[in-house]
């Protein structure tokens, strides 16, 4: 099967997802849950959804039709001996792929860290037709599990974020993450993270001005861009299967690549050592930095420095186009700002 290409549907599927999160207006209160310090939240949706974080002790949860969210709380228990470091399971998943053959993702964990001060656990089961949620920025874990659209913003934490479809969009996100999305893509913009595990099964994933001590990003089908980066010294590694790879670097790394022969292009502004033995290719960016591998067992290898956005496109061979058109969706601030709370529904 030939690789995944960049498409048109890239930007239509962002772009859907802001509208319809932007478009909803609130017709009734929102109801507000009080949370004790540091919370674990998982929250659970199945319609579009943007999550982001408030300097309040409360989840707020903007249904905008007034029905009452199911919340959940459960004590977070500490036997003896506990120092709150916990591996967070990720079930195996299967989904048909392009020719009907399941595509499977294997099972993982994820570590975490619970402090001390931690002492709920609050699951919400947003209702249809929920537009936002707030939550406590000091939430300690946040965990969504979403078959929709979902944006977060603004969360600097513990995220686990999984989901079965539509895209999946991060601004302003940093800690430590877990990011799947089965037939969806992922979208990460303006994020800074100690820890990044991201992985999809027949989609895309778009990197913008991120910056990653340690990254690992896997596809099967889909493909993976890294556009104007950056990498602290620690673990990198981008590996599709039928997809291809673009590693825009700001600032410096050394690349390792392992590709297909003659699959492997570069475009550097700036002075970098590029060498290519036959797709085993290696490249020096900005006077070299921490090791960022690079695998693709069908598809192409694209490196270059800074950004492709500022690029004149007819200073690019026409197989660069479809690299570039997926940020030409991710430009601005497309966010959503706090819910408005004149008034409080609380649940206790």
């Amino acid at each position: 099967m030939g690789p995944r290409i960049w498409r048109g549907v890239a930007g239509a599927a962002l772009f859907a997802l802001v509208v319809v999160l932007s478009g909803r207006a609130a017709s009734a209160e929102p109801t507000v849950v009080d949370a004790s310090s540091q919370p674990i939240v998982l929250i659970q949706h199945s319609q579009p959804l943007t999550i982001g974080t408030w300097e309040r002790p409360q989840i707020a949860v903007d249904t905008g039709t007034g029905d009452i969210p199911l919340v959940e709380r459960r004590p977070i228990p500490r036997p003896a001996g506990f120092d709150g470091s916990y591996q967070v399971p990720v079930a195996a998943a299967s989904v048909p792929g392009p020719d009907g053959q399941p595509v499977q993702l294997g099972a993982e964990e994820f570590p975490v860290q619970i402090p001390a001060g931690s002492r709920e656990t609050i699951r919400i089961q947003v209702p249809a037709g929920t537009s936002s949620v707030m939550v406590p920025a000091d939430t300690a874990v946040l965990s969504v599990n979403g078959a929709g659209a979902t944006a977060i913003t603004n969360y600097h934490g513990q995220l686990i974020a999984q989901q079965r479809g539509g895209p999946l969009y991060l601004r302003n996100v940093g800690g430590d993450a877990f990011v799947q999305n089965l037939r969806g893509q992922v979208f990460v913009v303006d994020s800074t993270f100690n820890r990044l595990r991201t992985r999809t099964a027949l989609n895309n994933m778009v990197f913008q001005r991120c910056n990653a001590k340690q990254i690992e990003v896997s596809s099967v089908h889909g493909s993976i861009l890294y556009n104007d980066g950056s990498f602290q010294p620690g673990l990198a590694r981008f590996e599709t299967v039928n997809g291809h790879v673009a590693i825009g670097v700001n600032g410096g790394a050394n690349i390792a690549v392992k590709g297909q022969p003659g699959q492997v292009f570069q475009s550097f502004e700036h002075p970098a050592q590029f060498v290519d033995r036959n797709g085993e290719a290696s490249a020096s960016v900005g006077g070299g930095g921490p090791l960022v591998n690079v695998v693709t067992q069908q598809g192409r290898v694209y490196l270059y420095d800074g950004s492709l956005t500022g690029r004149r496109a007819q200073g690019l061979p026409a197989h660069w186009a479809p690299i570039r058109a997926p940020l030409q969706h991710l430009q601005g601030p497309q966010q959503q700002p706090p819910p408005q709370v004149p008034s409080f529904r609380t649940r206790r």
